[in-house]
């Protein structure tokens, strides 16, 4: 998948000398069945994200991971782990890889 960097953040494209247009990892939501939760196996699932976007990124495909937030609270969540909410949609979240 590929997204503007603009419609990301209007100060990335200057500060980082991006294309307008780069290609991302597109995380769509990620959950843990209520019997797993709190037990760790959300950071197993964030350190294999992690781990394929950067192998993505050596092969020249994964500028940014790009995730919807469900609410406020997955957002935080998200947010522990150095997303930060894009200007037009604080639940819309991105990290540069």
């Amino acid at each position: 998948k590929f997204m503007k960097v603009m419609e990301m953040i209007p100060t990335t494209k200057k500060k980082l000398k991006l294309p307008n247009i780069v290609p991302i990892l597109r995380l769509s939501r990620l959950a843990i069945d209520k019997h797993f939760e709190k037990k760790g196996f959300g950071k197993i699932l964030m350190a294999e994200i992690f781990y394929r976007a950067q192998i993505s990124k050596q092969n020249g495909g994964c500028v940014f991971i790009v995730v919807d937030a469900l609410h406020e609270d997955a957002k935080k969540y998200y947010e522990k782990y150095g997303f930060e909410a894009m200007v037009d949609n604080p639940l819309q979240l991105y990290l540069k890889v």
